[in-house]
């Protein structure tokens, strides 16, 4: 009994199947092959150039820009790290402010390929250099086909220039080398000088962006004006102190300072002597005058009694005349008679008036007291003295009161020479930074004039005639290894499409059981009628 067959082909079946599918390989492979030369022969061609930049050390980032410390030229920037300044500058090569401005500057149809042809030399002559000749114009055609067609698939904008921005944006590589203060930066075009300027341009926008960018602008014209009006400040404010150094004498300051201290000690120590003076002159006026006030100014001198009363004596004789008359009425008139009524009433008054008067009196002699008089002019001497005493303490009020207010005057100058020459120091300081700033404003600018900066050219923009792409080695490579899976792939499936049986496995592998037997092949031959 025949054993069965394993279910997996064997690598001789394989072998068997690819020689038998030969044809079909060799011509889908040859196909792809044909497709990978025609396209090394016909692509477009890539020239590359390249560029190296030394970022250095200097003013950018080593000094703060004068706006930000004017005259202070001590102070300096160091970054944190030279890897965030290298990625900054990197960033700045990848702008598109800076890849619009080398747009304009070179102009889009540079950047999109549609100038001069490329000066490629070609060599030798007759077959071989129609060769090269038609392989250009074809390489044109296929390139303006296939921008055509890359236009049409990505929608890409119908702006010239914005097309030229993207494709710089593509082409432009832009990368720091590792463990160094270089920045390298290439950049593909359709020809070796294309790809050159293109190169130059943008080390030459970079350039002038980096000098922009690390620039403030307006600085000498800011530090101008400022400088201009600090010195005008500063000028009225050293006329305004020298006209009060002028009114004030302040040559002299310190000695009449003392002066006038000196001499309003004096005139306060001869104050309170004056005002201690007033009040015992005003004591010892009072004190007479209470004494005055308890003497008499009269004092008797001399007394001498028993001396006659001549107005007693004088009116006995009248009141006796009056009593004779008296008489002499009523012996003619009646007792309610006016006249007798009015005699009677006089002598009445005369009686009681008499009747008061002494027969005899005491001569006293009264003289001016001495006392009183001494006291008196006690008092009229210490008066003109207590008047005297406070018109010294009103003229001496006075004086110390006008010291005061020359003091007073005084400080107030001294104050005011103290803020003057504080404010003229301030602005004389400032206008020193102001120039200093100018100064350092205007060399920056020398500098930026002459394009000085950091950043120094290491490697120039290459040329390099020789084109990177397509590369015959890697096309090539890439067209072998896909010939070979597409002829793999093709025999794959021819083989899996044939029905038609060509060994015992055909059979015994779909089914899973040994073949019986096996019959020779007869080729088919015409039926012949045989003939009598």
């Amino acid at each position: 009994m025949i054993a069965p067959a394993h279910a997996t082909p064997q690598t001789t079946d394989w072998v068997r199947v690819f020689w038998r599918r030969r044809r079909r390989g060799t011509a889908v492979f040859l196909a792809i092959v044909a497709v990978a030369i025609a396209y090394q022969v016909l692509a477009p061609r890539s020239y590359r150039s390249e560029g190296k930049l030394l970022v250095r050390l200097g003013r950018e980032n080593a000094m703060l820009d004068p706006t930000v410390a004017p005259g202070q030229q001590g102070i300096v920037a160091i970054p944190q790290s030279r890897e965030d300044e290298i990625n900054s500058i990197v960033e700045v090569l990848r702008s598109r402010t800076l890849l619009e401005g080398v747009v304009d500057d070179l102009g889009p149809s540079a950047i999109l390929g549609r100038a001069a042809e490329p000066s490629v030399p070609v060599t030798g002559g007759g077959v071989r250099g129609w060769a090269t000749q038609a392989a250009t114009q074809a390489r044109r055609i296929a390139g303006g086909a296939a921008a055509w067609v890359k236009l049409q698939l990505q929608g890409a904008p119908t702006d010239e220039r914005e097309q030229a921005v993207q494709k710089l944006e593509k082409s432009l590589r832009v990368q720091p080398v590792r463990r160094s203060n270089i920045v390298e930066l290439s950049c593909d075009s359709y020809s070796p000088e294309q790809a050159q300027k293109i190169v130059t341009a943008v080390v030459d926008r970079f350039r002038v962006e980096h000098l922009r960018l690390n620039r403030v602008n307006g600085t000498r014209e800011f530090f101008e004006t400022q400088a201009a009006q600090t010195r005008e400040q500063l000028d009225r404010v050293s006329a305004a102190l020298r006209d009060l150094k002028t009114a004030a004498s302040v040559t002299a300051a310190d000695d009449q300072r003392r002066l006038l201290a000196g001499r309003l000690s004096e005139f306060e120590v001869e104050r309170e002597r004056v005002t201690t003076a007033r009040a015992a002159s005003a004591a010892r006026i009072a004190a007479l005058r209470s004494k005055l006030a308890q003497l008499s100014p009269t004092e008797t001198t001399a007394e001498t009694s028993g001396v006659g009363n001549f107005a007693a004596d004088t009116m006995r004789s009248q009141l006796y005349a009056l009593e004779m008359q008296e008489k002499e009425y009523s012996s003619k008139y009646t007792d309610n008679h006016p006249r007798l009524v009015e005699l009677r009433r006089k002598l009445a008054e005369a009686r009681e008036v008499y009747s008061l008067e002494e027969p005899t009196r005491t001569q006293v002699t009264v003289a001016p007291s001495k006392a009183y008089q001494e006291v008196q002019a006690a008092i009229l001497s210490e008066e003109p003295k207590l008047a005297a005493l406070e018109a010294e303490a009103e003229g001496l009020q006075r004086a110390i009161a006008k010291t005061r207010e020359e003091i007073r005057t005084m400080n107030e100058a001294d104050t005011r020479l103290v803020q003057l020459q504080r404010e003229a120091d301030l602005l004389e300081a400032a206008y020193k930074r102001y120039s200093s700033g100018l100064e350092e404003a205007r060399i920056d600018e020398a500098l930026q004039g002459r394009q000085m900066s950091n950043i120094s050219v290491v490697q120039q923009a290459s040329f390099e005639p020789k084109a990177v792409w397509p590369a015959p080695i890697p096309v090539l490579a890439l067209g072998f290894a896909i010939g070979a899976m597409g002829a793999f792939a093709a025999v794959v499936l021819a083989e899996r499409s044939d029905r038609r049986i060509y060994s015992l496995d055909d059979i015994e592998l779909p089914v899973g059981e040994p073949a019986l037997a096996a019959m020779p092949r007869f080729e088919r031959e015409p039926l012949q009628h045989a003939t009598n």
